[in-house]
C-alpha cells in the first residue's frame, strides 16, 4: 500500500513537473555529468529530462526494468550509484534497476526494457 502511494506521487510529481511527459527529449536516455552535477535534491532529480523520461516508462510498463549503463571507472560507479539511490529514493523498486560498467562514453545510459 504504501508503495503503491509512492508510485502514485512520484507518477504525479513527474507528470506535473513535466506538462508534456510524452514529448521527445534530445538526448533523453542519457545523462552528462553537466547535467547531473546540481542534483541536490529530489526537485533536482525529476527535473532532469531524461530521469523523467524513462521513470514514466518504467511506470508505464510494471514488468519493465532500467539498465544504467554507466563509464567503468570507480567515479562512473560511484555517479550511477548516486542515480540509483535518487530512483529508488523516489519510488522505483531497486529490484528493477540494474547498474552495468559498459557505457562507450563519459555518460549515463538509461535503457528500458522487460525482462
Amino acid at each position: 500500500m504504501i508503495a503503491q502511494a509512492c508510485r502514485t506521487l512520484l507518477c504525479g510529481v513527474l507528470l506535473w513537473g513535466c506538462g508534456c511527459a510524452t514529448s521527445p527529449v534530445p538526448d533523453a536516455l542519457s545523462l552528462t555529468r553537466e547535467q547531473w552535477r546540481p542534483v541536490a535534491s529530489g526537485d533536482d532529480v525529476v527535473a532532469l529530462d531524461p530521469l523523467r523520461a524513462v521513470v514514466k516508462q518504467l511506470l508505464d510498463a510494471p514488468q519493465s526494468v532500467l539498465d544504467i549503463s554507466h563509464p567503468g571507472t570507480a567515479d562512473g560507479a560511484q555517479w550511477a550509484g548516486q542515480v540509483r539511490r535518487w530512483l529508488v529514493a523516489l519510488g522505483v523498486a531497486s529490484a528493477r534497476l540494474h547498474l552495468q560498467a559498459e557505457s562507450p562514453d563519459d555518460k549515463i545510459h538509461l535503457v528500458v526494457r522487460t525482462e
